[in-house]
């Protein structure tokens, strides 16, 4: 994420058309947790519970997408927020999570080392791993804000009820 603020001014400096996405933490990483919900009935992340940022389904993401490439009625650059249906705490996304999947789910706040050794576990390489970490750090620390203001345009309808119906059935 450190390295967009650059591809996005390089973007804007090509002369062409460009549309900026900015999304808010996807769903969909709470596939990563799959088997810590099925064991555990908890998510370990490296982000205080109480931490609220916007959630997004990538469903919506890929409309927005759509949407703008679609529009062929303007030219320059661009910046659309893509921001979900309201902001969660990491706590309330577990409550939401426990109601759609019918188990008790709790978020358990984890050090940084931690999550590192647990990203590398999943597959992901040490580097991967780390930004992943420093991307939860930055929630907490409020560094990694959402620079666009919640509106009507930014606001998108997938819950994450919606994408925890999704992972029930692979919880069997």
């Amino acid at each position: 994420m450190a390295g967009l603020h650059r591809v996005e001014a390089m973007l804007n400096e090509s002369g062409a058309s460009v549309t900026h996405l900015r999304a808010g933490y996807f769903m969909e990483n709470y596939f990563f947790s799959l088997e810590t919900i099925r064991s555990a009935g908890s998510v370990f992340l490296p982000v205080r519970g109480s931490t609220r940022i916007p959630m997004v389904a990538t469903e919506d993401i890929a409309e927005a997408a759509a949407t703008c490439f679609l529009d062929a009625s303007w030219k320059g650059t661009r910046v659309r927020g893509v921001q979900g249906p309201r902001d969660l705490s990491f706590d309330e996304a577990a409550g939401i999570l426990s109601d759609a999947l019918g188990r008790p789910v709790t978020h358990v706040t984890v050090l940084p080392t931690q999550a590192r050794d647990g990203f590398v576990g999943l597959g992901a390489t040490p580097d991967v791993a780390e930004k992943y970490t420093e991307m939860y750090q930055a929630f907490d620390s409020g560094t990694l804000k959402v620079a666009e203001a919640r509106s009507p345009e930014t606001t998108t309808p997938t819950t994450l009820a919606d994408v925890a119906r999704k992972m029930k059935p692979m919880l069997s």
